[in-house]
């Protein structure tokens, strides 16, 4: 059987709130804004460090020569597939057909120039987007 919990008529109903104890807040006077030049660690390399004289019968020490550093060299990219070609060729065509209808003289309303616009930037972007993803 599971016992039960009896609840004494001395207990408030409701659970107090607790009190929480309140944290000390750093002195905002005295601390610096700044480190003064005076605080800070002198990093500079003691003075005794010079070099010291040879033996008479020491050899003499040998310079190391770091490796040459070789170019990047970029692969080239792969050559084109036929259906990229063909991809490349229709929207190069098309840009060329949006770029020819821009540039008629003939009588585009206001919308029709912004979206033409529109297409003929987005066409670039897809051009460029797509050169750039084959040499990566």
């Amino acid at each position: 059987m599971a016992e039960t919990r009896r609840l004494s008529s001395a207990s408030p109903s409701s659970p107090r709130p607790r009190v929480r104890p309140r944290l000390p807040h750093p002195p905002r006077d005295n601390m610096p804004v700044r480190i003064q030049a005076d605080d800070t660690p002198d990093l500079q390399s003691p003075g005794w460090e010079t070099e010291l004289p040879r033996p008479a019968g020491a050899a003499p020490e040998e310079k190391t020569v770091a490796a040459p550093v070789k170019p990047v060299r970029r692969a080239v990219p792969p050559p084109r597939s036929r259906r990229e070609r063909a991809a490349l060729g229709t929207l190069l065509l098309g840009l060329a057909l949006n770029a020819l209808a821009l540039l008629r003289s003939a009588r585009l309303s206001p919308s029709d120039l912004l979206l033409g616009g529109t297409v003929l930037l987005s066409g670039l972007t897809l051009l460029a987007l797509m050169e750039i993803y084959r040499r990566t």
